[in-house]
């Protein structure tokens, strides 16, 4: 179980008499947690395809989890002029962020033969895969820099579940709440 409590109550009256006793069940829900990003490091050329292997974790299963994200920046944590990537479980749909970081891009699902591109980067959502087991949901994201994205960049991940806990670097409040 996802950590079940059961609880059982009975009414007795001054008689002693017994009621039929009452059941209800009391869902705790944990927090998700984040795996992992491959490669952390490393250096690639421009206009070449790169796989980044994401790996986003909830104990409670994998279809906890409501969207994660990607951020590959080199100006710390800032999502303008960036890779920002995100996947909507429900709806199995992969955006990024466009330059200013106002609006979201794309809605295709992994598979689809159109990328999703800014200025920066290109998500090649025809490669990009998406798969879920047990309490992991991986992500292989296949992104290309272009020749205006360059110098030291840094990963982040982002996640949240459908209760709206998340995990990883601290939300702003851009356009992640706009799809």
């Amino acid at each position: 179980g996802h950590g079940e409590n059961h609880i059982a109550v009975k009414a007795v009256d001054e008689a002693g008499n017994e009621s039929e006793a009452a059941t209800s069940m009391i869902l705790y829900n944990r927090p998700p947690t984040l795996g992992t990003i491959s490669p952390s490091s490393g250096s690639s050329h421009p206009n070449t395809g790169v796989f980044f292997t994401a790996k986003y974790s909830d104990p409670d299963g994998w279809t906890d989890i409501k969207y994660v994200h990607l951020l590959i920046s080199v100006n710390s944590n800032s999502k303008i002029n960036s890779f920002y990537g995100s996947y909507d479980v429900a709806s199995n749909k992969l955006f990024i962020i466009d330059d200013p970081a106002t609006t979201w891009l794309g809605g295709y699902t992994p598979g689809s033969p159109t990328p999703i591109e800014n200025s920066y980067v290109k998500l090649n959502t025809s490669v990009t895969t998406v798969s879920g087991s047990g309490t992991t949901l991986m992500i292989m994201w296949n992104i290309t820099f272009k020749p205006t994205f360059s110098g030291v960049k840094n990963s982040y991940l982002y996640m949240s579940d459908k209760f709206d806990r998340t995990a990883g670097m601290a939300e702003s409040a851009d356009a992640a709440d706009s799809k």
